[in-house]
This record gives C-alpha cells, sequence and structure tokens, in this order.
C-alpha cells in the first residue's frame, strides 16, 4: 500500500500544530475543509488557528455585493468633488445624515443649512 501524500493524524503530534495549519492556509492555499482532512481537526479548532487569515481567493464565494464594491469606491473617491444634500425633517435622520457627512471628510461648520418651514407646520412658539 502506497503511503499518504499528506501528514494526517501525525499533524497532532506536531509541536505547534498552529504553525502547520497557517502554512497549509499561506503556501498550499488549502480550504479549511482541506485543512481538516489533512490535520484531523475539527473545523472550530481549524478557523481559530486561521483567525486573521484572509481565505484563499480560489475558495471565496462569488458574493452580489462584489460588482456594488468597486461603484462604492468609486463614488467614495468622487464624493468630496460632489456635496452631499439631504431633505428630511426627522431630527433622528437628520443627526445620522451628520455623522455621514463627517465621516465623508465634511466638517459639521463647513455645511450649509437651508431650513424651510411650510406655512401649514405645526410648530409651537415659546411663551404662548
Amino acid at each position: 500500500m502506497a503511503a499518504a501524500s499528506h501528514p494526517g493524524p501525525a499533524l497532532h503530534r506536531m509541536t505547534d500544530p498552529a504553525a502547520e495549519v497557517r502554512r497549509l492556509r499561506t503556501e498550499e492555499q488549502l480550504s479549511v475543509r482541506e485543512i481538516q482532512a489533512r490535520a484531523s481537526l475539527g473545523r472550530n479548532r481549524v478557523y481559530e488557528l486561521l483567525r486573521g487569515l484572509p481565505p484563499p481567493a480560489r475558495t471565496r464565494r462569488p458574493n452580489a455585493k462584489d460588482d456594488l464594491r468597486a461603484e462604492t469606491v468609486e463614488l467614495r473617491a468622487a464624493a468630496p468633488a460632489r456635496r452631499p444634500r439631504f431633505v428630511n425633517s426627522d431630527p433622528a435622520l437628520i443627526e445620522l445624515f451628520l455623522r455621514f457627512a463627517e465621516a465623508l471628510g465634511e466638517h459639521r461648520g463647513a455645511l450649509r443649512y437651508r431650513v424651510a418651514i411650510h406655512e401649514t407646520a405645526d410648530v409651537e412658539i415659546e411663551g404662548s
């Protein structure tokens, strides 16, 4: 019978299984399932040992959002050239928009505000 081409259970006898698992991921570009089979370790243990390492590109599932990422990067790069415009009267949404504008690099002091109150607005007047 021919010898196996991988260490299998012998990996458990190694002094540093974490290093071997990380090597299998980075050098051999193995998936978690392939590392599990080769190292005879459980899925959760393999994930624990691989924490912080990106998956190999060949094992990454396509995501519906992948196409949107490039567009998002372009829009963010173009954001300083265009000023965002926001219309709403809900204070919570206005605060959310202000935080969004700050995340884009806008300073609250540099923002311009326009207030429009409809003639039928129900506004309480102080002292009435």
